[in-house]
């Protein structure tokens, strides 16, 4: 069944699109609501774009904040720490603690992010548009940028269906909602609450996997660097049925043998006893240490915790 819409010249010659997507009677309907709502405010009245550029001399290591390491959800950056000397091409701008970054890659995804740390440089992609408030509180700009209505309006934007992306100007134009004040305190106090649980998870993990690693004996300083170059043979080649350099790291196998060597039980044991005892187990851990195949050498190890 046909479906179609039809709208003014005028309308189409203002929005400089001749493409039949664009104008779908639900994304018309849409705009024409939010900018109503709205009144006429954009994102680049309460915003700024980030202009400080980075440069791989500033330090020796830096946090890169890009759209692959963003929490779709939660909108946090996993950790992705980068060498200055390794930077990738599109490591561009210096991000601040509450800077917020909109994916103009993909928006449909919804990668946008809020820089929660600043321990480390942070350094954004230029696959976001990288934004710092200009007064309104950054907490509620963040919430607005994963509504659903937001997206939507990128996505209505965005150019190329192969590798769909939006330009910052279509990003900084976007129609922006200011609901009264109490409001945006409210909205801003709940996404603070859940950054601040966030980092706080993150560290109870990271101690949980300090003492794993302590109980498998992998906490040696001998593993923390990797060689930058290796070799491996042809045969090693054969036997792991694997091209990837990743995966014959001389680190690695010096983890699997250490494995290998330990009894499984006890280990079991003494790390679910220790972990009851800091409190970050409440209900049950079972860790399997299995398949080890002699040909490939993997080290199966599953993890199951459960917070009460």
């Amino acid at each position: 069944m046909a479906v179609w819409n039809s709208v003014n010249i005028s309308y189409v010659l203002g929005k400089n699109r001749i493409d039949s997507e664009f104008y779908k009677k639900e994304d018309v309907e849409l705009e024409f609501f939010l900018n109503k709502l709205c009144d006429g405010e954009k994102l680049k009245n309460v915003t700024k774009e980030v202009t400080e550029r980075f440069n791989k001399s500033q330090c020796e290591e830096f946090q890169y904040n890009d759209i692959g390491n963003t929490d779709l959800i939660y909108g946090n950056v996993k950790e992705n720490i980068i060498k200055c000397s390794e930077a990738p091409g599109r490591a561009t701008y210096i991000n601040n603690i509450d800077d917020v970054l909109v994916s103009s890659v993909r928006p449909n995804r919804n990668a946008n992010a809020i820089i929660n740390n600043n321990s480390l440089l942070q350094v954004g992609s230029n696959g976001f548009c990288n934004l710092r408030s200009t007064g309104l509180d950054p907490n509620y700009i963040f919430a607005f940028s994963k509504t659903k209505y937001f997206i939507a309006t990128l996505v209505r934007a965005t150019t190329s269906s192969m590798y769909p992306s939006v330009s910052n100007k279509d990003i900084l134009n976007a129609p922006f909602f200011i609901p009264n004040e109490n409001e945006i305190i409210e909205i801003s106090q709940n996404v603070r609450s859940s950054r601040k649980l966030l980092l706080e998870s993150e560290k109870f993990f990271e101690r949980a996997t300090e003492i794993l690693e302590k109980e498998l004996g992998l906490d040696n300083s001998d593993l923390d660097d990797s060689p930058n170059k290796y070799i491996s043979s042809f045969n090693d080649v054969i036997l792991g049925k694997r091209l990837d350099p990743e995966f014959y790291n001389p680190r690695a196998k010096t983890i699997v043998q250490r494995i290998k060597n330990l009894e499984h039980t006890t280990i079991a044991q003494n790390f679910y006893i220790k972990m009851v005892l800091l409190g970050i187990v409440k209900s049950f851990l079972t860790i399997t240490l299995a398949n080890l195949l002699s040909e490939l050498e993997i080290l199966s190890l599953l993890i199951l915790i459960s917070k009460t």
